[in-house]
């Protein structure tokens, strides 16, 4: 069985693993097992009850991969190995391994996926200046173009602009080793003190990451 697990870096992470229950009533599932993709001859983990009814099985990891962060819940459904505090370098696929006394050994492959989410956004005005509290003065009329940039964050965030709550449509995108979003600006009388703000977003799990400006017009 594949499972795919998606989780935010310093977050918890749930690895299923199928415990099928034996149809002999002579077997029983005698050892958990699981491995990483970076060493699949070497368990990280493992849940022994060869000599133990399953409920009370005794747990061991490895100190070098997961360590005191992994904990096999036993009575979820379906069992699961639980990480806290995930880092970067968890992503990977796993496999889980229930041997059995009699039927062949159960298979479960989870791929984890570790989200970086972004920092907030750095709005720049036309020839590239920083924009930290406002924009402007700008004239009535007057045009001017402004780019956000994200900052960091696997996957690449999307990025999007907002007056006042209001989506705005961007003029320009570039993707790169990061992406950047542009608006073009008409100073307008119903634009001064108008708050404008630029979120990055590369999740569904947490709030999107932002930067705002106050528009300030002549």
């Amino acid at each position: 069985a594949w499972f795919s697990e998606w989780t935010v870096v310093r977050g918890q992470a749930e690895l299923p693993c199928l415990v099928p229950l034996p149809t002999d009533s002579n077997d029983k599932s005698l050892l958990v097992l699981w491995y990483k993709e970076t060493q699949p001859t070497v368990p990280i983990y493992s849940y022994d009850t060869r000599s133990v009814p399953f409920t009370e099985g005794v747990r061991w990891t490895d100190k070098g991969y997961l360590g005191s962060r992994a904990f096999f819940r036993i009575m979820s459904d379906p069992p699961t190995l639980v990480v806290d505090d995930v880092k970067v370098a968890d992503q990977a696929v796993y496999t889980c391994r229930v041997d059995y006394k009699v039927r062949p050994s159960a298979i479960t492959k989870v791929n984890l996926t570790v989200i970086v989410p972004p920092g907030p956004p750095i709005i720049l005005n036309s020839i590239g200046g920083t924009l930290e509290h406002t924009v402007g003065p700008l004239e009535e009329g007057a045009h001017t173009q402004l780019t956000c940039r994200s900052v960091g964050g696997t996957p690449t965030p999307t990025l999007t602009w907002w007056r006042d709550g209001e989506r705005l449509d961007q003029v320009g995108s570039v993707r790169g080793t990061g992406v950047e979003s542009r608006i073009s600006v008409v100073g307008s009388r119903t634009l001064q003190g108008a708050t404008l703000t630029c979120q990055a977003l590369n999740n569904n799990i947490t709030e999107p990451s932002s930067t705002s400006l106050t528009i300030n017009v002549l």
